[in-house]
């Protein structure tokens, strides 16, 4: 059709970066993980939009694709954490999740029972939280 698919981002980065120090009883983990996607379209166009014949075939589809329009989605989404693995088997971490608190619809649809309403899916907001791990 000569058109970009929704959802496919022109560029993506990912970078990642873990180092362990060794301390007397385990080691250090500090981890960072960052991901950057260009903006794409989230969807090619809103069905319920559609401008339809009497017989129920298509007879316009611009007022779907204009609706799907100002839906788009960038990401910069940037993860770390710091771990101390004791040698026991015993771990304790701290982590952040989306630490720019990047906020993004991830996905739009055409409303249920809503005709010309648009939903759609934030994404995670940032998060932070510790875990205690014990392995046998």
């Amino acid at each position: 059709s000569g058109t970009k698919p929704a959802g496919v981002p022109e560029f993506t980065v990912v970078l990642g970066a873990q180092y362990e120090f060794e301390t007397g009883s385990g080691k250090i983990v500090p981890r960072v993980s960052y991901l950057w996607q260009s903006e794409t379209q989230l969807v090619e166009g809103l069905p319920a939009f559609l401008v339809k014949n009497p017989d129920g075939s298509i007879a316009n589809n611009a007022p779907a694709l204009a609706a799907a329009l100002p839906f788009t989605m960038e990401v910069n989404d940037l993860t770390a954490s710091l771990s101390y693995d004791l040698d026991s088997g015993i771990s304790f971490s701290l982590w952040g999740r989306n630490l720019l608190n990047d906020r993004n619809l991830g996905v739009v649809f055409d409303s249920p029972a809503q005709p010309g309403n648009v939903s759609g899916y934030p994404s995670d907001p940032r998060t932070y939280g510790a875990t205690i791990r014990w392995k046998m």
